[in-house]
Order: structure tokens, then sequence, then C-alpha cells
């Protein structure tokens, strides 16, 4: 969040966003619509999930888009791969999102 990668879709203010960041993950159960929108691009998007795959192994794409709107917000699984494919330069920022992990 401090990067501004990542900010809260419907603002709870009983519930820091660290902690609603936390509580989603930690618990492993998917919301009914995303919660958090990240301000990244479809090949910043799968840099990210890569990353964050280490952390949690069975968080599929398809999955990941339940917690996450992107910049492109209609991405899909596909799209995103897709994006990440036919790119040749790799992801912008690609130092500041390895940061976070």
């Amino acid at each position: 969040m401090e990067n501004d990668f990542i900010e809260v879709i419907k603002n709870n203010e009983d519930i820091l966003d660290k902690n609603l960041f936390i509580k989603t993950l930690s618990e492993g159960i998917l919301p009914n619509e995303p919660i958090f929108k990240l301000n990244m691009d479809n090949i910043q998007t799968k840099e990210f999930h890569k990353l964050f795959k280490r952390k949690c192994k069975r968080l599929s794409i398809p999955m990941f888009l339940k917690i996450f709107n992107i910049k492109n917000e209609t991405a899909t699984p596909a799209s995103i791969s897709s994006s990440n494919s036919k790119n040749l330069n790799g992801a912008k920022k690609k130092d500041i999102i390895e940061s976070i992990f």
C-alpha cells in the first residue's frame, strides 16, 4: 500500500487496510466481489501474482481476480497471460514489485 499499488475498493473505517489485507489472505475466504484494487497493468499483475504465489501456493489467477481488481477491469486470466507472453521488456517497476515480498 505504501507504493500506491494496492488500495481498498470499499473502505471500512473499522478495519485498517493492512489488517483487512492480512485477514482476507490468511483466512483464505474469497470475497463475493474484489475488495482491493491493484494499480498495475496486466504484465505487472502477472509478476505480482507470480511472487505472491510463492507465499500462497494455492492462489490461482482466477482466485486472485476474486480478491483484486486491476487497472484493466475487464482483465481475465487469459488476457493477463497473453499480455505477459507478448511482453519482451518485463514488468514496469519490477524492482518495486519485488521489494514488496
